[in-house]
């Protein structure tokens, strides 16, 4: 694929932003690529028009078939293995959110829960650990909250959600003014 010079500033850019996902630069740019391919990509050719190393183009697509925003796309008489991304911007967040809080708010909050129930069962605390506990209580509410509320979206199609969202505004507006 032979990229403009807009296009290649979007990859390079876009790369740079996205990275802080939690994806490394070239996972990004390689994303960024076959986001705005119109057709799926071989290694070599992300390799060819990243101008990456082959290693670290396959190591980032292993890396994005694992968050699953990257699949594999097989083409009839062709052995070669080509690569497609959620182009659905939509899809891409719900999978992107949904991948963060598995592996980093679901260890976190493991940890949250087992500290509070060995806290909660200590027959005699000191006042820093009922303090402490009182914290970690409120930790863990937010997050059941938040978590709760995040599960409630990824349910709903885009158009349902927009008109969900105006609704929210409405009704935020009259609590203040009342």
């Amino acid at each position: 694929m032979k990229l403009t010079e807009e296009l290649n500033n979007f990859i390079l850019d876009w790369g740079e932003k996205l990275s802080h996902w939690g994806l490394n630069r070239t996972e990004c740019q390689v994303y960024s690529l076959l986001f705005i391919s119109p057709e799926p990509l071989t290694i070599e050719e992300i390799t060819a028009t990243l101008n990456v190393a082959r290693s670290n183009v396959s190591n980032s697509l292993k890396e994005l078939l694992s968050w699953k925003i990257v699949s594999l796309v097989n083409k009839s008489g062709d052995r070669r293995k080509y690569y497609e991304c959620i182009k659905n911007v939509w899809q891409l967040f719900n999978q992107v959110v949904s991948e963060q809080k598995r592996r980093e708010i679901d260890p976190m909050m493991d940890i949250v829960h087992k500290t509070k129930e060995q806290l909660a069962s200590k027959k005699e605390k000191s006042s820093s650990e009922e303090y402490a506990l009182e914290r970690i209580k409120d930790i863990q509410g937010f997050f059941d909250i938040t978590t709760n509320l995040y599960s409630r979206f990824e349910r709903i199609n885009p158009e349902s959600l927009n008109k969900y969202l105006k609704l929210a505004d409405n009704v935020n507006r009259l609590i203040k003014k009342g």
